[in-house]
């Protein structure tokens, strides 16, 4: 049989308990005349060895300096504004009063909703804020300025409620082929639903993973890259990492190429800087492929275009061969015009101009374009038997260089507007000269500048 227990236990256990409630409620609440004892902080203030009424006063005087000073900005994805600190206020009372002994202990403070209200209302226009989403911005506002600690940043997605989150279209792009291969097809469709996370870098490459680009080539990729690009610029994301090829491929519109080169490791990434998830969507017919951005709507629009595109004429190389029949040119290379798009982005709020900020400039240097020449004799004579080829420059803006090879002499009148690179056993002569025994001849480099002997 259990022995019961007996009264003299059970009072014991009672005054037990007693004693240890007081001493707990002591050391929370009765302060009223003694002094919190070391290591007491409310927000980074120590008030160690005061008492409560000491305590309310340094604090109080204390907080009254921090409003002052302090620098409170809130923040919805790419838009960023300083909270005035009238509507917000530090409960000094309170803060002292649920202060723990010994202890690290929060400031508290109260926002007021109706200012709150005002202030999104006037710096949002665009966004729709429910009373209940204004409702857990100021709780959560109130909560992270505890620490007391500033400059300090609230993100306003934090404390959206899912009613206050719309998804929608905020960029996209297409880009029509006339063949689009089934293996590009198929890293489209992979792509679809992809999540672009929030303050995190994406790239697409790692994204599309080895396996799933092995068999797509790399000017199909700067395709997909590119048209990606394109979207990207129409939000507020930043670019990791870009790239162009050395000439711009045909399919591709000027200023929006993001080449990919596997071989050398070259990708196209960017980062999301917002504190919220974006998707990317994919749709793919026929030839003709989409691709959108979808998450909740921005404060400002972007609007890429190209401001400006200069086109520079390749120089022509002339090489002077004897293999070429007379009176006859043959083209070696056609050569390739450059090009530089320079592209800027209209930012927009609501409708009204902000700014115009610069993107890119874009330059593709033109190719030479290579002919070949027959060589030129005199009427009374015939090219040195050793005679092979030359070569004659043309800048541009027409001027000519021309150069022959030190072993392969080339004798006669030069064209106007052209000079020569002499060899060492027949100096070469400017237009209208002849070389006599009297007159020395003039040796130029090949960029056409004469050499002093």
């Amino acid at each position: 049989m259990k022995r019961k227990p007996t009264i003299i236990t059970i009072i014991s256990i009672l005054l037990v308990c007693c004693v240890v409630f007081m001493l707990f409620t002591t050391g929370v609440f009765a302060f009223g005349g003694k002094h919190f004892p070391a290591h007491t902080f409310i927000g980074p203030y120590d008030i160690s060895g005061l008492t409560t009424s000491e305590a309310k006063a340094k604090l109080a005087s204390d907080a009254t300096a921090l409003h002052e000073e302090m620098e409170l900005s809130l923040v919805y994805l790419d838009e960023t504004v300083r909270v005035p600190s009238e509507i917000v206020a530090f409960n000094v009372e309170k803060s002292v009063e649920e202060a723990q002994p010994g202890e690290e202990n929060p400031l508290f403070s109260i926002v007021s909703e109706d200012g709150l209200e005002t202030v999104l209302t006037q710096q949002f226009g665009s966004i729709a804020f429910s009373k209940d989403s204004i409702d857990s911005i100021a709780e959560g506002m109130a909560n992270e300025m505890q620490t007391a600690i500033f400059p300090h940043v609230v993100y306003l997605t934090d404390f959206l409620t899912k009613a206050d989150r719309p998804q929608t279209i905020v960029a996209s792009a297409s880009h029509s082929m006339d063949d689009l291969s089934p293996a590009l097809s198929e890293a489209i469709r992979h792509l679809d639903g992809t999540e672009i996370k929030g303050q995190q870098v994406f790239s697409l490459m790692n994204e599309l993973g080895e396996e799933g680009v092995v068999p797509i080539t790399d000017a199909e990729l700067t395709i997909l890259a590119s048209v990606l690009y394109q979207a990207v610029l129409q939000i507020n994301f930043a670019i990791e990492e870009r790239a162009i090829s050395t000439s711009l491929p045909s399919v591709i519109e000027p200023g929006f190429e993001a080449a990919i080169n596997r071989r050398l490791g070259i990708g196209f990434s960017f980062r999301n800087p917002n504190k919220a998830d974006f998707v990317l969507h994919t749709e793919v017919s026929g030839g003709d492929f989409r691709l959108s951005i979808e998450g909740l709507p921005l404060v400002y629009k972007y609007e890429p275009y190209v401001e400006r595109m200069n086109t520079y004429k390749p120089r022509i190389i002339k090489q002077f061969s004897a293999f070429v029949g007379e009176n006859q040119v043959t083209v070696k290379e056609p050569g390739k015009d450059g090009l530089e798009a320079i592209v800027q982005r209209i930012v927009r709020q609501e409708g009204v101009l902000v700014e115009t900020e610069p993107v890119s400039k874009d330059f593709y240097s033109p190719i030479p374009r290579v002919e070949l020449h027959p060589l030129v004799t005199e009427n009374e004579g015939t090219s040195d038997a050793g005679t092979k080829e030359s070569e004659t420059v043309t800048m541009p803006n027409d001027n000519e260089v021309t150069s022959a090879s030190s072993n392969s002499p080339v004798k006669g009148d030069r064209e106007a507007g052209t000079s020569g690179q002499a060899s060492p056993d027949s100096p070469s002569t400017s237009v209208g000269e002849q070389q006599t025994d009297n007159q020395e001849g003039i040796i130029y480099d090949k960029g056409g500048m004469p050499v002093n002997k």
